[in-house]
């Protein structure tokens, strides 16, 4: 049997064929693995220039809104990030992969703005995908005003402008319902 060379050392061609087919089976399920996982993750992407798709906040439809530098205007409705905020990251799903949350304010030109918590994960081409509302008010003196995410819940602090009390209030992402509960 003729030996062929390798690294520099010489090996027969059986351990060569061997070397071979035990690096494609190595390396095949993590090719496939690779392929299977979604194009980009909410890290991937440039929310403050996306286009998102939003819920409905205060007076505002729900519609995808094309953020440009973090504000968007449709008929009748200006949307923007929250001053303030960061978009943040955490699994809030408990499904293994990272969402986004943002706190995102709305109302139409030249009045009082609504706010809302809003998470948004991506779906397999890597595109931005709405889960739902976390936390909202019913009216723009009442909003969410910070938060953050503990043990996979998001602790929100809530905020009424008319009263100037604030509380805390707990949610928790429920799989079989699709929506967060208020849970504490």
């Amino acid at each position: 049997m003729r030996p062929s060379r390798r690294h520099g050392a010489t090996f027969p061609r059986w351990a060569a064929a061997l070397s071979l087919a035990v690096t494609a089976a190595v390396a095949g399920p993590t090719l496939a693995a690779q392929a299977a996982e979604p194009a980009g993750g909410v890290r991937d992407i440039a929310w403050r220039d996306a286009v998102v798709p939003l819920p409905a906040i205060g007076a505002c439809p729900e519609a995808p809104v094309s953020f440009t530098g973090g504000t968007a205007e449709t008929p009748g409705h200006v949307y923007r990030f929250a001053p303030g905020h960061e978009v943040a990251f955490a699994d809030v799903t408990a499904d293994g992969v990272e969402d986004a949350l943002l706190m995102i304010d709305c109302g139409p030109r030249n009045s009082e703005y609504s706010g809302s918590l809003v998470a948004v994960t991506v779906d397999e081409e890597g595109q931005p995908s709405l889960l739902g509302t976390v936390a909202d008010g019913p009216h723009w003196m009442l909003r969410p005003t910070d938060f953050a995410v503990e043990d996979g819940d998001v602790v929100v602090t809530m905020t009424d402008w008319s009263t100037e009390t604030t509380w805390v209030d707990r949610y928790r992402w429920s799989a079989r319902l699709g929506h967060f509960e208020l849970v504490g």
